[in-house]
Formats: C-alpha cells, structure tokens, sequence
C-alpha cells in the first residue's frame, strides 16, 4: 500500500499545472497520456495486484529519462528590475536607460510614443530638459513642462530632483516614465493641440504615452509591483522622505497601469488627481502642463 500511495502521488505529479507547462516531442504524447491514464486506474483498482501495478509502473517510468522534453516557452520567473545604478541620475541617464530597455522590446512601438522619445532626447542635447536643481517642485510634483503662451517656440522640461536620488532605487527606465509624460506635453505643443484651457484633453494625451512606455519598462505588470512592495517593507522599517516620495510615486504609476490605457480610465485617473480644465499653473505669460 504504501508502494500505491507513493506511485499515486507521482502520477498527481505527472498531471500537475507544472507538467502541463511541459509538452512531449516524441511523437507519442497520446499514447503516453493514455498509459498515464492506464496507471492512475489499475493504481485506484483494489482488485489489481502490486505485482502488476508495480509492473505497469516500471514500464512506464522507465521510458521516461529516454523521453525528450520540451519547455514550453511562457514559463517564466517574476520579472524584476535589474540592480540600479549607484549614482544619482543625470537625464541623458534617463534617455540612455530608456534606449537600452527599448533595444529588447520585440513589438511595434506607437508613433505618439517614438515621437515623445525623440522631443526627450532633443531636448536634453540642447538643455531644454534637466532636474529643478532650485526645488521649486512639490514633492507631489514629480515633472513639469513651461511653454510660452503667445509663442510657438519649444519650451522646457524641468523634473523633481528627488527623482534623480529615485533613480538609484527604481532604476532609470522606470524614472523615464515622467521624463516622456513632460516630452508628450512638448510634442502636442509643437504640433499645436496644447493649450491652457483643455487641460484635461492635454494630460490624457500625456499620460496615454506614459502608460505606453510603462508597456515597454514593465511589460508584465510586475516590476513596478514588485518596487511597490520592496518600498512599502522599507518604510515600516526605516521611514524616510524618498521613501514616501518613491512609494507615491509607484503607486501613481500602478494607477496608471491598471487603466489598460483606455483614455476613458485615464480622464478618471486624471480627476481623480485634481486636474481641472482652464486651471493650469500660470507664470506671466506662460504656462506650464
């Protein structure tokens, strides 16, 4: 009986999730999925004798080891960020980050997306883009964009410096994500679909391209998760301000992922955070998004 019992909890095996994962190249699945069948019955039959399973048993298993095996290719392990740099970042950091994350993305990449990235790294070479060194941002405020509002020229983009200290605990591609967010707010301006006024449809467009690049940095959903818990254990241990600012701003990332990039999702998201059309920040006779 205890022969039974052991052989049993092997065939469970065989039948498992893990085992499903697996498929057989020998040109013999059916007729060795029947014979697993066979056993799991004669195993459940009082009436069969221990000879005659152990038997059936060992013709079974013993063909295994000769059997090729192969790995179906979805099984995987948790996605996880890479170890970050050391070092607080720079925004040609960022974009370098960015371009080598996007070297193993295998899908097409939206055009609003590409367009965004090339504004971001235009924008670094001529110094249009950098960190508010002055930390004249909230920490609530991880990015902005300050465009002229009787001109057409390009303006500038200027992130929280917290988020170049943010780098070096969530890692540069996912830091990237406010850099695209201020460059989609470049690139409607030039194309002329940002205003002051529908500020609303302006964030949507932005954040649209965000969550787009959240595809490309966590393709799975599971890295931004799994920061998201690596923080949360952190300040119950050791509370700090980048803490609470990191954990924030994964969390407002996450919100972002949960919409599916369904505009309509991201316009509630967009609400939900305070955004009102006709109230953006006004400088003279500028603006910023």
């Amino acid at each position: 009986m205890k022969f039974r019992a052991i052989l049993w909890t092997a065939l469970l095996l065989t039948a498992s999730p893990l085992a499903a994962a697996l498929s057989i190249d020998s040109g013999h699945a059916d007729e060795m999925h029947q014979e697993v069948s066979q056993l799991q019955d004669a195993v459940a039959d009082h009436a069969a004798t221990d000879g005659t399973v152990y038997q059936m048993a060992q013709d079974f298993f013993g063909r295994v080891p000769d059997t090729k095996i192969v790995v179906n290719v979805n099984l995987r392990g948790w996605d996880r960020e890479p170890t970050p740099a050391a070092a607080p970042a720079d925004i040609q950091r960022l974009i370098s980050g960015a371009d080598q994350r996007l070297a193993f993305y295998d899908k097409e990449i939206p055009s609003p997306m590409s367009e965004a990235m090339k504004y971001a790294r235009g924008m670094q070479q001529s110094g249009r883009a950098d960190f508010d060194r002055k930390r004249e941002l909230s920490d609530n405020e991880m990015g902005v964009y300050n465009y002229w509002l009787n001109k057409a020229e390009l303006g500038s983009i200027k992130l929280n410096d917290a988020l170049s200290l943010l780098a070096t605990k969530i890692g540069d591609a996912i830091a990237f994500a406010t850099l695209i967010h201020e460059a989609a707010h470049a690139r409607d301006q030039q194309a002329g679909k940002l205003n002051d006024k529908d500020v609303i449809a302006g964030e949507v467009s932005a954040f649209l391209t965000q969550y787009q690049w959240l595809k490309v940095a966590d393709p799975y959903d599971e890295r931004i998760c799994y920061l998201r818990t690596a923080f949360m254990a952190a300040q119950q241990e050791h509370p700090s301000r980048l803490g609470a600012i990191g954990l924030s701003y994964l969390n407002h990332l996450a919100e972002l992922q949960a919409t599916q990039g369904d505009p309509s999702a991201i316009k509630e998201l967009i609400e939900k955070l305070g955004y009102k059309d006709g109230e953006t920040h006004r400088r003279g006779d500028g603006t910023s998004a």
